[in-house]
C-alpha cells in the first residue's frame, strides 16, 4: 500500500515540473500542476498548459479538466487554439472538446482568424475537425482583410471546400455601403460572394445630399474582387417612403467595375413615378469613389430664337492624375457645328485653364466662314527667388473672332467674366512680409467700340509698396507706395506717370472723456508725361501733393431690457493745400461706406484740394440675441469753396454735398429693406436711389430691387421684381420681371412652374429677353426641364414655335 502511494506522489511531482503523458493516441499534455480525481478518471491541470494532437491542433489555456469516461476535455483561462493543418485560430474563455466526436465547441464569446484574412466574433461556435466545419447560430460579425464586415445569424463555414454560408446578413464595404442580402455564400480562395433577395443602401454623403437615400435592390449578386453583377436591380437616390419613388432606374444587369471604377447598365428604364418614359440599350457612369473618370457626359438639348435648336454631346477625358480636358461639340439643326474644348492642368505650384471654340457657319452668311475664342490663364506661385519670400507670375490671353461671338452662343466658362470686355496681360508679384512688388503688362479690348479706339495698353504698370516700422511712441503705421505706368488708347493718346505716396496712419486715441480721435497723412510725388492726353497737360510735369484729415467721434450706447442701441456722431477735417486736377467727368460716387476715407476719390495721381468738414453719425439697434434690427448712417460734405475739378458725380464739387445714407431694417426674419439714397442739400429730390426688399408671408415670397440715378449722378434706372408662391412643400410657381424705366422697356421676364422633391425636379418655363444688340433678335423660349438629382437636366425643345 505504501509502494502505491509513493507511486502515486512520484506522478503528481513529475507533472509539476513539466511531465508530460499520452493518453491513448489523440491528446499529448504539457502541464506544471495535475491532479487526479476517481481513480485517475478525471485529471485536472492547472497553472498553464499546452494540449496537442495527432491531427495537428494545439491548444494552450490556463487550466483543463480531462473525464476519460466520456473522453471529454473542457478547457477554460485564455483559452487558444491553433489549427495549423488548416491555418485557423480559434481565441476565448472556455470550450468542450469532445474525443468520441471530435468536436470543439462553446457557448460563449469566441473569435477566430483565418489565414490571416478573415476575422469572426461570434456569441457561439461549434467545429467539427474531422469535417473541417464551423457553424454559428448566434451574434455573428465575419471582418475580412479588405476591412468589409458581416453581420449574421446563422454561420456555416465549410473549410475543405472554402466556402462560408450565411443567412440574413448585413454586409458593410470599406466605404460604408450597406448590403442587406437574405442568403450568400463567399468563397474564401478567390473572395467571391455570390447572394440573392438584396438591398444595398449607400452611405448618405455618396452622391452629396444628405436628404437623399440612395439604394440599389437587385435578385442576385456576384462580387468578385474586380467587378460586382447585380441582376434585375433597381438604383434610386429619392428619400424612402410608402409609395413608390419619384424616379427610379432598372436594368436587366448592373455591373460595377470596381478597376475601372464604372458602374454599367444593360437594357435599363428609367421611370418616372413607375411610369417608363425612357429605354437605355447600355450606358455606363463613373462610381460614387470616382471624382475623375473619362466618359462621355450627360448629352443636352437647347433652343434659341437667335441660333436655332442644337444636341451637346460632351466628353470628359483624364490625361493624367492632374491634367484633364473636356470637348464638348455643339450640332446645331442648320448643319452647322461648334467645337468647345476645356484643358486642366494643376500641379504643386502652378494652375492652367485653356478654353478655345471653333464654330463653323455656312458660305456666304455675314459672320464669314468660322468664329472662334479663345480664353487662357497660367498661374505659378512660389517660385524659387532669392529676392521675396512668396512670389508668383501670371498669364491670361482673352480674344474672341467676332464681337458677339460669346453673347450669341452662350459660351460658358470660368474664364469668361465678361462678353464684351476682353482682358490679356501678364503679371509678376513678389512678397515679403514688410513689403510688396509687383510689374505687369496689360491689353483691354472693349468689343462695343469702333475698331480704332476699342484697345487700351498698359505696358507696363510697376507697384511697390513698404511697411516702415515705427518707434512705439509715434504711435501710428508708415507705408510707402510707388507707381508707374505707360498707357496708350484711342489710337494715339499716350499717359506716362511715376507716382511716390508717403502715408501715415495713426493709431486710435481715446480720450478720458470718452472721444476717439486718429489723424492721416499723405505726401504725394507726381511725374507725368502725356501726348494728346484730354485729362493731362501735354508736356512733362512735375507735381509734390500733400493732403491731411483729423477724425473725431464719440460712440455712446445704451442698454435696455431687450435691445442694444448705438449712436455715434463723427466728424472729419481734412485739408490740401494743393489744386485738384481735372477729374470732373471720371465715374465716381460717393456713399456712407467711403465718405471718411482720405482716399475716396479712388485717385492715384490727385488729391482732394481745399479745406473741407464731413460729418455724419451711425445709429445701430440689435435685439437680446445680438442680431441687428437697424442701421442708419448718414454723411455729409462742406467745403470752403467750391471746385470745379473734382468729379461731377461724387458731388464734391459743390460747397454742401449732397446727404449720403443708407438704412438696413430688419425687424423679422420675415422681412428685410435696404435703401440707399443721395440726397440734394437743399432736400428738395434724391439723385440716387438704390432700394431691396425681401419679405416672406406664409407660402408667398418677394424679393424686389429698384434704381434710380438722376442728375448729376447718372441717368440710369431698373426694377426688378421677383415672386414665388409655394402651392405647398414641392408645388411652386414664380414670375421674375425686369424693366428699364429710363427707355420704359422691358428687358426680360421669366415665368416657372416647378415642382420639386429631394431628387427630381420638373418645370415649365417661359422666358423671353430683349436685347439693345440689333442683331440680336429677342430670343422667346417656352420649354419643359426635368432635373434628376445627382445626375443631369434635360431640357426640352422650344415649344414656342
Amino acid at each position: 500500500m505504501k509502494n502505491k502511494k509513493r507511486l502515486l506522489y512520484l506522478i503528481c511531482l513529475i507533472f509539476f515540473i513539466s511531465f508530460e503523458k499520452t493518453l491513448g493516441d489523440q491528446f499529448n499534455f504539457e502541464a506544471k500542476e495535475i491532479q487526479t480525481q476517481n481513480n485517475g478518471n478525471l485529471i485536472n491541470a492547472k497553472n498553464g498548459i499546452k494540449i496537442t494532437t495527432d491531427n495537428g491542433i494545439k491548444i494552450l489555456a490556463d487550466n483543463f479538466i480531462y473525464n476519460k469516461d466520456n473522453e471529454t476535455l473542457f478547457i477554460k483561462g485564455n483559452v487558444e487554439i491553433n489549427d495549423y493543418k488548416n491555418d485557423l485560430k480559434i481565441f476565448g474563455q472556455q470550450f468542450t472538446y469532445n474525443r468520441n466526436e471530435k468536436e470543439i465547441f462553446t457557448d460563449q464569446d469566441v473569435k477566430f482568424i483565418y489565414k490571416n484574412r478573415y476575422n469572426l466574433d461570434a456569441k457561439e461556435l461549434n467545429y467539427s475537425i474531422d469535417d473541417k466545419k464551423i457553424t454559428s447560430d448566434k451574434n455573428i460579425l465575419l471582418v475580412d482583410d479588405l476591412n468589409n464586415s458581416i453581420k449574421s445569424d446563422n454561420l456555416y463555414f465549410l473549410i475543405s471546400d472554402d466556402i462560408i454560408k450565411l443567412k440574413n446578413l448585413i454586409y458593410t464595404d470599406a466605404i460604408g455601403n450597406k448590403h442587406t442580402i437574405n442568403q450568400a455564400i463567399i468563397n474564401t480562395y478567390n473572395n467571391e460572394l455570390i447572394g440573392k433577395d438584396l438591398e444595398i443602401n449607400f452611405d448618405k454623403k455618396t452622391f452629396g445630399n444628405n436628404k437623399n437615400d440612395p439604394r440599389l435592390k437587385g435578385n442576385a449578386i456576384f462580387s468578385t474582387k474586380n467587378k460586382t453583377k447585380i441582376t434585375k436591380g433597381v438604383f434610386t437616390t429619392c428619400k424612402k417612403n410608402d409609395t413608390c419613388p419619384p424616379w427610379a432606374i432598372s436594368a436587366k444587369e448592373i455591373v460595377h467595375d470596381k478597376t475601372k471604377k464604372t458602374i454599367n447598365y444593360k437594357n435599363a428604364v428609367l421611370k418616372l413615378y413607375d411610369k417608363p418614359v425612357f429605354y437605355f440599350p447600355k450606358f455606363f457612369h463613373p462610381d460614387p469613389t470616382v471624382k475623375r473618370q473619362s466618359g462621355f457626359l450627360i448629352p443636352s438639348f437647347a433652343d434659341n430664337s437667335n441660333t436655332g435648336l442644337h444636341l451637346s454631346i460632351p466628353y470628359f477625358k483624364v490625361i493624367s492624375g492632374s491634367k484633364d480636358f473636356t470637348f464638348k461639340p455643339r450640332f446645331y439643326s442648320d448643319e452647322t457645328m461648334l467645337i468647345n474644348t476645356e484643358f486642366r492642368s494643376v500641379s504643386k505650384n502652378s494652375k492652367k485653364i485653356a478654353d478655345v471654340s471653333f464654330k463653323n457657319n455656312k458660305s456666304g452668311t455675314k459672320n464669314g466662314n468660322s468664329e472662334k475664342h479663345i480664353f487662357y490663364n497660367f498661374k505659378t506661385v512660389n517660385l524659387n527667388n532669392s529676392l521675396f519670400e512668396d512670389s508668383e507670375v501670371e498669364f491670361n490671353l482673352q480674344k474672341v473672332s467676332n464681337d458677339r461671338y460669346l453673347k450669341i452662343y452662350d459660351i460658358d466658362s470660368p474664364l469668361i467674366t465678361s462678353t464684351s470686355t476682353m482682358h490679356s496681360y501678364v503679371d509678376f508679384n513678389g512678397m515679403n512680409e514688410d513689403s510688396n512688388f509687383k510689374v505687369s503688362a496689360e491689353i483691354f479690348e472693349d468689343t462695343t467700340k469702333d475698331y480704332s479706339d476699342r484697345y487700351e495698353y498698359i505696358l507696363p504698370s510697376v507697384e511697390i509698396d513698404k511697411i516702415i516700422n515705427l518707434k512705439k511712441e509715434l504711435n501710428g503705421v508708415l507705408s510707402l507706395n510707388t507707381t508707374g505706368l505707360i498707357k496708350q488708347y484711342q489710337t494715339n493718346i499716350t499717359e506716362k506717370s511715376v507716382i511716390n505716396n508717403l502715408n501715415y496712419e495713426s493709431y486710435s486715441i481715446f480720450a478720458n472723456n470718452g472721444v476717439v480721435s486718429d489723424y492721416s497723412l499723405i505726401l504725394k510725388n507726381v511725374n507725368r508725361d502725356s501726348k494728346n492726353s484730354n485729362t493731362y497737360k501735354n508736356r512733362k510735369e512735375l507735381e509734390f501733393l500733400s493732403a491731411g484729415m483729423f477724425t473725431l467721434s464719440y460712440p455712446l450706447k445704451k442698454i435696455e431690457e431687450n435691445f442694444k442701441k448705438f449712436f455715434t456722431p463723427k466728424m472729419s477735417f481734412r485739408y490740401s493745400p494743393n489744386n485738384t486736377n481735372n477729374m470732373s467727368l471720371d465715374d465716381n460716387r460717393i456713399d456712407v461706406n467711403n465718405v471718411f476715407s482720405l482716399g475716396r476719390l479712388s485717385s492715384n495721381d490727385n488729391v482732394e484740394s481745399g479745406a473741407s468738414i464731413t460729418i455724419g453719425s451711425d445709429y445701430l439697434i440689435k435685439d437680446s440675441a445680438d442680431s441687428d434690427i437697424l442701421k442708419l448712417g448718414l454723411a455729409t460734405v462742406f467745403r470752403d469753396k467750391e471746385n470745379k475739378d473734382l468729379p461731377i458725380k461724387s458731388t464734391l464739387d459743390q460747397k454742401s454735398s449732397n446727404i449720403f445714407g443708407n438704412i438696413e431694417f430688419k425687424p423679422s426674419k420675415f422681412f428685410n429693406i435696404e435703401y440707399d439714397f443721395s440726397l440734394d442739400n437743399d432736400f428738395e429730390r434724391s439723385t440716387y436711389d438704390h432700394i431691396k426688399t425681401e419679405l416672406y408671408i406664409n407660402n408667398f415670397v418677394n424679393s424686389f430691387e429698384f434704381l434710380e440715378e438722376t442728375g448729376p449722378l447718372g441717368n440710369q434706372g431698373y426694377w426688378n421684381n421677383k415672386s414665388t408662391f409655394n402651392f405647398s412643400s414641392q408645388n411652386s410657381i414664380s414670375f421674375n420681371k425686369r424693366r428699364n424705366t429710363k427707355t420704359n422697356l422691358t428687358e426680360f421676364y421669366n415665368l416657372i412652374y416647378q415642382y420639386e422633391n429631394d431628387c427630381l425636379t420638373a418645370a415649365i418655363e417661359y422666358n423671353k429677353n430683349f436685347y439693345n444688340d440689333q442683331e440680336l433678335k429677342p430670343a422667346e423660349e417656352l420649354f419643359f426641364s426635368l432635373t434628376i438629382v445627382p445626375f443631369t437636366k434635360v431640357n426640352s425643345t422650344n415649344m414656342n414655335k
